[in-house]
Formats: structure tokens, sequence, C-alpha cells
């Protein structure tokens, strides 16, 4: 859009007849709406960029300190996949639109799997345990694998924040109907009756964070045509349904 014949359009505004206005008004609500779409992707990056930076950082303190071939390797891979996903939403933002990707076989058991791993490394002194469970038919569905490992990944990070020290997470797999159910669940205080209300939205706080996680969960979700839910169960509990095809 051209920026410039816009604003010469809005300050001849009064001159301009009742179509040129209508016409006007159209351009002005379109820019809107592209600007809060960068804005949203921006924050993703941004929220995204943090959490993989810091998990980083941490990962290179605990290898100084315990320093063997083994555990080198384990964290390459890990460093390696996070800047892989993490390309490919800078790639969005520089784009400035979402980069089209179809469809992929994902196995959700397996990804699911791979963080858990990742999670229970980076959080070996801070949790007792990270159980994963999968009763599913089968795990492997049709989906956008970057929006799936977002969702997998701000799930993980929201309950161990939120969990008490050497708190317990579980996370479960199980078939429903033409969906996949995704489980997560921490031990922590869970959410009051105002922030249940609000938990998906862009103005919901999690408390000392940022609360933008959530958020972009619930939009993520949404965009692959699942559904997400909380309930309280001894601590907090999100359930996504995930469409097989």
């Amino acid at each position: 859009m051209d920026l410039v014949k816009l604003m010469l359009d809005i300050i001849s505004f009064g001159s301009l007849s009742r179509r040129e206005k209508k016409q006007l008004e159209e351009k002005v609500s379109i820019l809107k709406s592209e600007l809060e779409a960068r804005k949203q992707r921006a924050k993703v990056v941004a929220h995204d960029s943090r959490d993989f930076l810091g998990k980083v950082s941490g990962l290179c303190e605990m290898n100084m300190a315990h320093c063997d071939r083994d555990s080198l390797v384990q964290v390459a891979k890990a460093i390696k996949s996070k800047i892989d996903f993490f390309a490919a939403l800078s790639d969005e933002l520089l784009l400035d639109k979402p980069v089209s990707r179809q469809k992929v076989p994902v196995d959700l058991l397996k990804l699911v799997n791979n963080t858990c791993r990742y999670y229970r490394f980076h959080n070996k002194d801070k949790l007792r345990v990270i159980e994963l469970i999968s009763y599913a038919d089968d795990t492997v569905i049709l989906s956008d694998y970057i929006k799936i490992t977002q969702v997998v990944n701000n799930l993980m990070t929201n309950a161990i924040k939120f969990s008490p020290p050497q708190g317990r997470i579980d996370i479960t797999l199980s078939s429903y109907g033409r969906f996949v159910k995704l489980e997560v669940g921490d031990e922590g205080p869970g959410l009051s009756s105002v922030q249940v209300e609000k938990v998906f939205k862009e103005n919901f706080s999690e408390r000392p964070g940022h609360g933008y996680g959530l958020k972009i969960v619930g939009d993520l979700v949404k965009q692959l045509g699942g559904q997400i839910v909380y309930q309280y169960d001894q601590g907090a509990k999100f359930i996504v349904l995930l469409p097989i095809r």
C-alpha cells in the first residue's frame, strides 16, 4: 500500500466524494489490520526468542559445569532444533506475513517426547519428574509442524514456570474421535476465576510473566482447527484437541 498517497488522501478527506471517502476508509481499515497482524507476529517472535535465548544460556552454563561428550551432543541437537524453529518464526516477521506451509505428517508422540527430554535435561534440578503417557491409537496427524511445536513448547514452559520446587508435570496423549487429545498438567496454584475468564486473551497476566504465552497457544490451536480448554485438577491443566486430518 502506498502510504504517501494514503496520507495525502487523508489530508484532502473533506474535499472527497462520498464514494472516494468510502474507498479511503476501506484502505485505512486494511492498513490497521495489516499493522495489527505485524504487531502480533512481532510479539510471537519476541516471546519465543526470549524463551529460546534463556534456555540456551542455561544449557551452556550447565555444560560448563558438567561437561562430557554425550551431554554436549545432546545439547547441540537441542540447540539446533530450537535454532531451526526460531529461524522459521523470524522468516515470518521479515516477510511481513505468515510463511505458507503445507500440512505434513507429524508424530505428536515423538514431538512431545523429544520436547520432554529437552525440558527434563534443562530443569532436572527444579522438577521431580516430567511424565509422558500415551493411550492414543495413532499419534501421527496431518498438520503444521511449526505451529504444533509452538503449542507444545508454550504449554510446557508455562507448566514449568508455575510448578513448585520438585513439582511434577504430567503429559497425556489419547484418542478422542477425529482428534488427538493432549493434556498438560502441573502441580502449581492454578488460575483464579478472573484469570480463567481471560486465559486465552491478550490482556491475561500469567502472574510474574508477560501474559502472552497462552494467548499464542489459543490462537495457534484455533488456526490448526483444534480446541483448547483449561481445568483445575490439583493444579493447572490445559487440554488441547488437535484434528488428525
